[in-house]
């Protein structure tokens, strides 16, 4: 078979593979809604075809197996016969009569029995795949018994028949499941197991059988794993395909058995033939043998190998003249005498040489031909010689009669191998490269450490110039060569060489000329060492040097141009090294002159000791000190304020050697924040004094103001009929602007409480606070008419009596400033996102509630959004609408209470819009 019809084979026979598995799991998924069902004489037809093909299949394995031994055929004999009996006890259980003589319903013992069969095959073919694989182990292959096969086979398939026959068996059915037989998956486990098993082995690609074996294997797996694990109730559609599938892989092992059959036949008639063809030709080959056994003496005779003839027995049957001379013995002396005592006895350290352990026997019981390249011989005189020797069967009429032994002394050669070989494992073990070339300067000789170095191989390098592996620097390295070798001395140097690869690597050569005895140069031997990495490491250690000192300095420029001071010490306080701002506190130029002082050294001595302490807690606690605010006196003697951070400084293995410190001068900020708290403190006092006498003086006010309240009412009540016209209207005037000046009072006072007379936050439902304020203005509500359009608002966390004022005071405005015709419309409605009204995620620390109040009303001009804010500002005269000036003042204050923000939109004549932003989330408690 050519090479491109074998992999056209293979190719078709993957196809067929995958082919197979698409065709079953295609045809399971079109059908898995088909309603049929079968019944229990289908099934006992079903299994009584089965039990047949597996016994059939392990009957057929068997006799394969017997023929020709091979294990793989007699786990398969052994599996099919065993699950041949497991399928015929599947089929008896089915049966009315028999099953009442089991513990288990019919429900729980056929899916059961069913499930031991095929687990039973599945797991034997599996453990064949491993037989076979430990059998191919090259060191201590394993041997499989028969023996044992039908041992361990039998007693499961007993094991099975007993312990359906006692045990109770649980369902097996689960149709609430997905698969509505689960069990079955294990089974499908092993088949897959054995089936990439079988498909690594690879013999499926040449062998029939093989191939066979695999879609027997692919067909059980879609069974147990596409039809049987959602089969619901017993003989519906996919238990009846799962059984007919198990027909067709048993099918499928039988046409690979009667396959291999036929090729076993077929061979064997080709050896038929074969051997009458060897019988023709040895008949021919002794008529020849008689018509030339004169000459053949002859040439026997006159050879130079020692030609010895032995019997069965050992014994000489012919000894020719040189095997004489070689072996000091006459003919005489040599015929019918055993070899073994005479020549053979001992091996070459003196020891017995057993006749069991003799080559030359083994060739005549295996009637193998056998060359031996080293053995020794005994000389009649007692000393060893050293031979090579081919031992050849003797046969006469197909039958082994004796063996021939042909051999040569190889005495002097092998004490000149040794010694070469001494030579050769030196030269061959030594780590530096040689090369020996002759005087053209050809090589002739390379040992493994050149080719190891070079890429080369010995046949690629043998009979070159040494020049293709040199590189182009070397033209100033060799000058030198040529003029020393020619006057017999030894040239060392450097060398530039190239791989067979292209890569670069230098050498350090000793090349010296090679003498023979007469001091005639006659070769070139080079000796190189391989210096690339030590030219590297130099040059790596010179760059390394140079990184450093770069680093070194830039990180020392580094350092000093920080604008904090660093400074670093060892385990004994010891200062290791600073930057230049800290080397200038201490007095000193340079931080060089610094290391190795400690703080007792420094300007600072005198509370060097508080410092000792810090470090020694870094150092020994390996604690962190971050910020840390201390005092610190500089090198004039003044107190000053650091902020300074400490660490430990760690080495590679973990262990502390010492503190690593930075501190910045915050001398200024600490003086600043001293005048800071002494301006808050101030503040604080003055604000508290504020307070105290606008509550005082709104008192004071209130006072008078309800007396001239009261006597305006009695003048009014008393004496309203005798006052003329215009001074009613006085006293009206009176009244009103008293009036105005109560609410004013009353506003101040409500301003300046927003801060120091807030009550606690909690949860507030804005909803349910809007509908608290409407139910409060629902006469004003209901006189002007008003809609309102309220959405799901949420929930924040604030004051609630002054959330409950802030949302009145606009809505109040809102039904004030309405257009005459048209009646108010409000619309209330909420969105989350953060300060800026920027959608952001669910972080409720940044989220804001912002609440938008809209009207219809008259609206105003936004270059007055400023002014509305603030207190006593009013857009309309008194006469037109009502009020202080001081309720979006209030309204102001609160959100700025809660942390918020209160803005409008406005057009004039279409309404306003008034935003409130509230941080959902505030602090528990804060007033």
């Amino acid at each position: 078979m050519t090479l491109l019809s074998e992999n056209n084979l293979i190719k078709n026979r993957q196809i067929s593979f995958i082919a197979t598995f698409l065709v079953i799991t295609t045809f399971a998924f079109l059908l898995k809604d088909l309603n049929w069902q079968g019944n229990k004489q289908l099934h006992t037809i079903f299994e009584t075809v089965s039990t047949l093909l597996a016994l059939g299949a392990g009957l057929l394995a068997l006799v394969r197996y017997y023929t020709k031994r091979n294990s793989t055929y007699l786990l398969i004999g052994a599996a099919f016969i065993g699950t041949g009996f497991l399928d015929g006890y599947h089929t008896v259980v089915t049966s009315v009569y028999f099953h009442t003589y089991f513990p288990s319903p019919p429900e729980n013992l056929i899916p059961w029995s069913w499930n031991a069969s095929r687990f039973f095959l599945a797991i034997t073919m599996y453990a064949n795949y491993l037989i076979w694989k430990m059998e191919r182990r090259p060191s201590n292959p394993y041997k499989l018994k028969e023996k044992n096969v039908y041992m361990v086979f039998g007693a499961f398939t007993l094991f099975s028949f007993l312990f359906f026959l006692i045990v109770p068996l649980p369902r097996a059915y689960y149709p609430e499941q997905f698969f509505g037989r689960p069990e079955e998956l294990f089974a499908a486990l092993f088949f897959l197991l054995a089936l990439i098993g079988f498909y690594k082995k690879g013999w499926w690609k040449n062998s029939a059988f093989e191939f066979w074996i695999v879609m027997s294997l692919i067909i059980g797996f879609t069974s147990q794993a596409v039809f049987m694990p959602f089969s619901v109730k017993l003989f519906d559609f996919q238990f009846d395909m799962a059984h007919l599938l198990k027909k067709i892989s048993y099918l499928c092992v039988h046409t690979g058995l009667l396959i291999s059959f036929f090729y076993l036949f077929r061979d064997s008639e080709k050896q038929k033939i074969q051997i009458l063809a060897e019988i023709k030709e040895r008949e021919l080959a002794e008529k020849n043998m008689a018509k030339y056994r004169g000459r053949n003496e002859l040439i026997l005779n006159s050879a130079v190998e020692g030609i010895i003839g032995l019997d069965l027995e050992g014994r000489h049957t012919f000894v020719n003249p040189a095997a004489q001379e070689i072996l000091g013995f006459t003919e005489e002396e040599m015929l019918g005498q055993p070899s073994h005592d005479q020549w053979h006895h001992s091996n070459e350290d003196g020891s017995k040489h057993n006749v069991r352990d003799c080559l030359i026997y083994k060739s005549m019981g295996e009637g193998s031909v056998i060359q031996n390249v080293k053995d020794s011989f005994w000389h009649k005189s007692g000393r060893v010689i050293h031979v090579e020797y081919t031992a050849s069967p003797l046969k006469q009429n197909n039958k082994i009669v004796g063996s021939m032994l042909v051999f040569q002394d190889v005495t002097k050669i092998r004490h000149s191998e040794e010694k070469l070989h001494k030579l050769s494992f030196v030269v061959e073990q030594i780590p530096n490269a040689v090369i020996i070339t002759d005087l053209d300067a050809k090589i002739e000789y390379v040992n493994h450490a050149f080719t190891k170095s070079s890429g080369y191989s010995p046949d690629e390098i043998i009979g070159k110039n040494p020049r293709i592996f040199r590189s182009e620097e070397n033209k100033n390295n060799i000058e030198s060569l040529w003029p020393t070798l020619v006057k017999g001395e030894t040239w060392k140097g450097e060398l530039c060489s190239q791989k067979k690869n292209g890569e670069i690597y230098w050498e350090f050569a000793a090349i010296s000329p090679l003498k023979n005895k007469q001091g005639i140069t006659t070769h070139y031997m080079a000796i190189k060492t391989d210096i690339s990495n030590q030219k590297r490491y130099i040059a790596e250690i010179e760059e390394a040097r140079e990184k450093l000192w770069h680093s070194e300095n830039l990180i020392k420029m580094i350092l000093d141009q920080i604008p904090q001071r660093i400074f670093w010490k060892d385990r004994n306080y010891k200062y290791l090294g600073a930057n230049k701002l800290f080397a200038a506190d201490a007095g000193f130029s340079t931080s060089e002159e610094l290391i190795g002082r400690d703080d007792e050294q420094m300007p600072w001595k005198k509370i060097a000791h508080l410092y000792r302490e810090d470090d020694r807690l870094v150092i020994e606690g390996g604690k962190t000190k971050i910020n840390f605010e201390e005092p610190f006196v500089d090198r004039l003697g003044n107190k000053q304020w650091v902020r300074t951070s400490k660490q430990p400084l760690i080495d590679k293995d973990g262990n502390i050697f010492g503190v690593l410190g930075n501190f910045e001068d915050i001398t200024e900020r600490k003086k600043a924040e001293q005048s800071l708290k002494e301006y808050a403190y101030a503040l604080e006092k003055s604000n508290k004094e504020l307070e105290d006498f606008a509550h005082i003086a709104s008192h004071d006010l209130q006072e008078p103001l309800r007396k001239v309240i009261t006597f305006g009412n009695r003048l009014r009540d008393k004496y309203s009929a005798e006052l003329p016209e215009n001074a009613q209207d006085y006293l009206n005037r009176m009244q009103s602007a008293s009036e105005r000046m109560k609410t004013l009072i009353n506003d101040l006072l409500d301003f300046s409480r927003i801060t120091s007379r807030g009550k606690e936050f909690r949860e507030v439902k804005l909803n349910e606070l809007i509908a608290d304020v409407l139910n409060n203005l629902e006469v004003k509500v209901e006189a002007e008419n008003a809609q309102f359009d309220i959405s799901d608002l949420g929930t924040i966390e604030g004051d609630y009596s002054q959330l409950y004022r802030l949302v009145q005071n606009i809505i109040s405005n809102a039904l004030k400033y309405r257009k005459t015709d048209t009646d108010p419309l409000i619309r209330i409605y909420s969105r989350t996102a953060n300060r800026e009204r920027q959608e952001i995620s669910n972080n409720l620390e940044n989220n804001y509630c912002h609440l938008y109040i809209k009207d219809n009303g008259i609206g105003f001009d936004e270059k007055y959004l400023d002014k509305i804010f603030a207190p006593f500002q009013r857009l309309h005269g008194r006469r037109e609408y009502e009020g202080t000036g001081m309720g979006l003042a209030i309204c102001s204050k609160i959100v700025s209470r809660h942390n918020g923000m209160l803005t409008a939109k406005s057009t004039p004549g279409h309404g306003s819009t008034f935003i409130i932003s509230l941080p959902i989330a505030l602090l528990k408690g804060k007033k």
